[in-house]
């Protein structure tokens, strides 16, 4: 019971992002977010454990790309001609289709 409160409590504060506890250390938000092209990983400052993804932001402004020579930019960033190309060869997906298309004024 002791393992499943823990757990819960863990998983609660972690999934909120409000109040994140290190389960190694137990330092309370103390923790640097590491930015790559899908998702944001938490590591802790005390320990250096990892602590989760973080949701990238729902601003679709901020959306980087995840792939090819543009990796890391902004979408809004990125040169027209290359994000046209990338929206008659790839299927996208979530954000990025929805970056891609606000960028590009293509209707859905």
């Amino acid at each position: 019971m002791i393992v499943f409160t823990i757990f819960y409590y863990t998983f609660v504060f972690i999934m909120n992002w409000d109040n994140v506890i290190c389960k190694k250390c137990g330092s309370i938000n103390d923790y640097r977010t590491v930015v790559k092209s899908k998702q944001h990983t938490c590591w802790c400052n005390g320990c250096s454990a990892f602590l989760g993804n973080k949701p990238q932001d729902n601003n679709i402004d901020d959306i980087t790309m995840p792939f090819g020579k543009w990796v890391g930019v902004r979408v809004v960033d990125v040169d027209d001609k290359y994000l046209f190309w990338v929206y008659e060869n790839i299927e996208l997906k979530g954000a990025l289709k929805a970056a891609i298309h606000k960028k590009l004024n293509i209707e859905e």
